[in-house]
């Protein structure tokens, strides 16, 4: 007998790949993939212990071979738990990164058209990134297309709808329906816009990198 093997004692196997189970279980939620693995696994267990143990009395060697039998479809399956744990955990990542972009995209987008006061520009500023951060600092208007002129000119945004269409961890693209509403002296206008913008992650935070008029 080797020293590995004299160190197997079947308790302790079976207590360290129940302990694993449940430890593996509750980092994927109790999936029913990992409950049908774990039951495929009790299952071979108590075949192997069947086979090994036979009609007779179990000798040492046989409970060895029981233990390390126990440990290698533990460690197998533990493998492949840490496997889809990954990309479970990445697939939460993306799920919860498409929530929120599409909680935030609406009221993101009306920030950055907002216009008109030094506060609604700061706000824009703030709330944007890249290429539009820097095309609002230099004075021009979020939106693509004429502009309105005139420093009494104010635009009000509405969000009215907003969907994702692609999204990672970092970055998401979206489109949003809004209603914008300007103002120049005692005349109002509003039109409803469709745009498409794309937002990235920066400080933990969403911010609208590029904006672009749909109709």
């Amino acid at each position: 007998m080797t020293a590995v093997g004299s160190r197997l004692s079947l308790p302790g196997a079976v207590i360290g790949a129940g302990a694993a189970a449940v430890w593996l279980g509750a980092l994927v939620g109790w999936a029913l993939w990992w409950v049908s693995s774990v039951v495929t696994v009790v299952v071979v267990l108590l075949l192997v212990a069947v086979v090994v143990g036979g009609v007779g009395p179990v000798s040492r060697r046989r409970r060895n071979l029981l233990a390390a039998t126990t440990l290698v479809l533990a460690m197998t399956l533990g493998a492949v738990v840490a496997v889809s744990a990954t990309h479970l955990v990445d697939r939460r990542s993306v799920d919860h990164a498409a929530a929120t972009a599409a909680r935030d995209a609406g009221p993101l987008v009306c920030r950055v058209v907002d216009r008109g006061t030094a506060a609604a520009r700061a706000t824009a500023i703030d709330a944007a990134t890249a290429d539009l951060a820097d095309r609002l600092r230099s004075g021009a208007g979020a939106l693509d297309g004429p502009q309105s002129s005139g420093a009494d000119v104010t635009a009000g945004c509405v969000p009215v709808e907003a969907g994702v269409a692609a999204v990672s961890g970092e970055g998401a693209d979206v489109v949003v329906a809004v209603n914008v509403t300007e103002r120049q002296g005692a005349d109002t206008a509003t039109v409803g816009r469709v745009l498409a913008a794309h937002l990235r992650r920066v400080d933990d935070r969403w911010r609208v990198a590029t904006l672009e008029v749909l109709r």
